[in-house]
This record gives C-alpha cells, structure tokens and sequence, in this order.
C-alpha cells in the first residue's frame, strides 16, 4: 500500500489502477474497494472511466457517506458506435450521475456534452482542464526550433478512424502537388495502420509518408516534426497538442472537443472544421510559405501552455474542489 500513497498539499492520495483492469473482476474489485474504504476512512473517492465510474457508483451503495466525483476525459463513444451501444451507454451513465457528486470534465465541450446527451445537471459539473507538468515544459526548451527548410509535417496519435489519419494522408497528397520536397511522418500505431499504409501507396506517396510507429518519448517525438497537424473527428483535450504547444510547433488542428480551448485560431494556431483535407493542405501551405508566421504561432502556443495549462495549477483546481465539498459536507453534518 505505502508504494500508491501520494501526499499532495494536504491531500493523502491511494491510487489503485489495478482494481479495473482486466476482464470479470467486478465484484472482487467491489469487495476490494469497500474493504479499503472501511480501513482508510475515504473521505473522497474519485474515479476515472467509465469502468471505474460503475465500480464508485456500485460501492457507494454500501458505504453512502464518502463523495464520489468522475473525471470525464472527452465522450464517452465514438460517433461510429452502434445506435443501440449509445442508447445502452446514455442509460448506464444517466444512471451512474444519479450516485456521482460531481464530474470533473476535461473541457467545456465535455461539459456541455455531459448535459446535453447524459442529463448530467449543470450544477454537477465543473471543467478542469488537462495541464502539462513543470518538468516537462522546461524541458522542452531543450527541443531543437522548428526547421522550416527540412519541411516534416507530422501527425502524432493511435491509428483509428477518429483520429482523421486519412485526411492527414489526403492532405499530403495535395501539399506534394505544390511542393514536392515535403516530408510527412505518423507517429503512433492502431488498428488502421494497414489501410492507411495502402493509401498511401495507391495515391503514390511511398516513400514520402513514414510510418514511425510510437516513439520513445514525446520529446523525441517533437523533434521530428516542424510543422504538427492534429486531424482528428473527435477529441476531449489531447495533451499531445498541449506537448506540440510547449515545444513551439506551429500546429494546424481540427476544431473539435476541447481544441479551441487550447487553441485561438490564427493567434497560437490555425484551425480548420474536421474531415477537411483541402482545409489542412491549406493550412500547411500557408505555414511554410510563410516562416515567421508559423514561428510566431509556435511562440504564442508556448506561452499560452505556461500560462493556461500547468499541471500544477489543475492540482490546485482538483484540491479546491475537494476542499468545497468537504466544507459543504462539514455543514451539512
């Protein structure tokens, strides 16, 4: 137990990740939980997930007295899930709130998808942002400048139609057209990985389009790339756009989830509407015929991350929001 206890400010911290993984353990996780909350005396469960949302919710049944709160990360399906999965997920998460306390949402699109598609009161959800450590952000002054005559476009994610991979491929195609020296990379790997590298073979980009599978570290990964592009259809807040923001990549991204929260469109970025190809060869190209713009948007993306997205400053939100349902219970009682 000593190993998965944090103190952070005033708060003691138990993290147990192992009670959700894998397959057919529900009830010996809920046996697990309330055993622990009857030893440590939570005063506060916080659960991230939707499996460990139902585990909280199940254990909160037999031990009513500590307050439950959710982190929602972005939606909870994908569009592409079958009508019938979202009807099942709406009703098991209307569900679910009736015994959460609070839902801490990653964004206020979050925010506004938790109340309009789950019935979440409003009152019930607050937003607290994703941040990046300060470790990280000082050490991604480290990371070499973007280098406008070597011209690599990357796009960093898992290989699934969500995150708009093919449109990133389509997009390469048309910024070839009018500068054939240009580099594209795509970091990560998926289920897509395939299809996406036939595509790129029957629009004759072999050669020009590298498959880097994930890397060993975003930083590595950041330097690889001078130009990013963040093609996705859906997102809550990704924090590898905050990462491309703090090591001062210009960056091109879709305006979905929680994006043009972290992003003001011609300010630290430029944003187009999702599934638009000729939108993200536009942006490209707008970006490399035009260095110091692209370099004054990666300056603006780094300041912006230190101002708006430390994790350091989300810890304070989460502890804040502790302190205020402690004090509430306090007078309540």
């Amino acid at each position: 137990m000593a190993d998965r206890i944090l103190q952070i400010g005033e708060l003691r911290v138990i993290q147990m990740p192992e009670l959700v993984t894998g397959r057919h353990i529900l009830f010996p996780a809920v046996r697990a939980l309330s055993k622990l909350i009857v030893e440590e005396k939570f005063d506060i469960v916080h659960t991230h997930l939707i499996q460990s949302d139902i585990l909280g919710s199940l254990v909160s049944r037999f031990h009513p007295n500590f307050i439950l709160v959710s982190s929602a990360l972005g939606h909870l399906y994908k569009s592409t899930t079958e009508s019938w999965k979202k009807l099942a997920y709406r009703f098991v998460y209307s569900a679910l709130c009736q015994r959460i306390d609070c839902v801490a949402a990653v964004s206020f699109d979050t925010r506004s998808d938790l109340i309009r598609e789950f019935g979440v009161r409003p009152g019930n959800v607050r937003v607290i942002h994703n941040g990046l450590s300060d470790l990280f952000l000082e050490d991604a002054k480290d990371v070499p400048p973007p280098d406008f005559e070597r011209r690599v476009i990357g796009t960093v994610g898992a290989l699934i139609p969500e995150k708009g991979v093919a449109d990133f491929i389509r997009a390469a195609n048309l910024i070839r057209a009018k500068l054939p020296e240009v580099l594209f990379v795509v970091v990560g790997d998926g289920p897509e990985r395939e299809n996406l590298e036939k595509q790129v073979k029957q629009i004759g980009l072999a050669g020009h389009v590298k498959f880097m599978g994930w890397m060993p570290s975003e930083l590595d990964t950041m330097s690889t790339i001078d130009i990013f592009v963040m093609p996705s259809h859906e997102e809550g807040l990704p924090y590898v756009l905050l990462e491309a923001m703090a090591c001062q990549r210009p960056i091109v991204a879709s305006e979905v989830g929680g994006v043009p929260e972290a992003i003001v469109d011609g300010e630290s970025g430029l944003l187009f509407r999702p599934g638009n190809s000729d939108a993200i060869a536009d942006g490209v190209l707008r970006l490399l015929h035009n260095p110091d713009l692209a370099q004054r948007l990666g300056h603006q993306a780094r300041l912006r991350v230190e101002n708006e997205f430390r994790a350091r400053n989300k810890v304070t939100e989460v502890e804040q929001m502790y302190s205020e349902f402690m004090a509430e219970r306090t007078r309540s009682d």
